[in-house]
């Protein structure tokens, strides 16, 4: 068979091939609360709360514009592919934690932490 006669079967075989391409859909766990208390106090306790649960790699306040109306403090595990943030709004009132990671179980372990945990 000549060359020619094969190159349109190839061209017309390969788009009917499909690939299976690995997707990495993270878990995430969010849950937010009624927060009285300062922005302040809120940001140092959400610090404290992430390097006591191991969130210690990347640890970052993030303050809003004005910081007497809050920020956030994120932090990432060390040893697996999870993160973290705590969210303090003072101007509504609110405080929120994220926990975002590939390994359902180890996600959900460290957000269940952290549900039970105070700032």
């Amino acid at each position: 068979m000549s060359p020619l006669r094969i190159l349109p079967f190839a061209i017309f075989a390969i788009p009917l091939w499909t690939f299976d391409v690995a997707h990495s859909r993270p878990f995430l766990y969010i849950s937010s609360f009624t927060y009285g208390g300062s922005a302040k106090q809120c940001l140092e306790g959400a610090k404290t709360a992430l390097q006591r649960n191991g969130f210690t790699l990347n640890l970052s306040i993030q303050y809003y514009n004005n910081q007497s109306m809050g920020g956030s403090v994120s932090g990432s595990l060390p040893d697996a592919p999870v993160v973290a943030e705590i969210d303090c709004d003072k101007s509504i009132g609110v405080s929120a934690v994220a926990v975002s990671g590939l390994d359902n179980e180890v996600t959900y372990q460290k957000y269940t932490e952290l549900y039970k945990e105070k700032w």
